[in-house]
């Protein structure tokens, strides 16, 4: 049986008005690996508390653009606020993904795993999210 590792990729996200699209994180490998799969969780940290939404799509991708060839998931979040008449409603995303055996992601020395972001709100606030992706894999060769 072969060793399994773990990546984490754990950051705050900040959501204003504007619509923004970046890197949040990367990861080059170092040797020949087998992607297992990944758990995911975006929560709200800091509602923004002004009239309007925020969302953001999280990309773990092989590619350097979101939505490609290459991604191994899009997830998604989003939080609707209204002062009058008042109500909140938060969308947060929390789950797994994990490939069946013989059907792991291969990645090679020197290819990067990225986790892309876009992010927009419609609010004078500012909404805040904790997005966390732990990433599962094992060597390609060896134990």
């Amino acid at each position: 049986m072969k060793k399994v590792f773990t990546k984490v990729m754990d950051h705050t996200v900040d959501i204003g008005s504007q619509l923004e699209e970046y890197v949040l994180d990367n990861w080059v490998a170092q040797e020949d690996l087998l992607i297992l799969g990944f758990v995911y969780s975006c929560n709200l940290q800091l509602a923004a508390e002004n009239d309007g939404l925020a969302w953001g799509i999280m990309d773990l991708t092989q590619s350097s653009a979101m939505g490609k060839d290459g991604s191994l998931g899009l997830v998604g979040f989003n939080e609707y606020w209204n002062t009058a008449p008042a109500f909140g409603v938060v969308n947060p995303a929390q789950g797994s993904i994990f490939y069946a055996a013989g059907k792991e992601v291969s990645l090679t020395e020197g290819d990067e795993l990225s986790l892309l972001t876009r992010v927009a709100g419609k609010t004078a606030g500012m909404s805040r999210w904790n997005v966390n992706f732990v990433i599962y894999y094992t060597k390609a060769r060896g134990r």
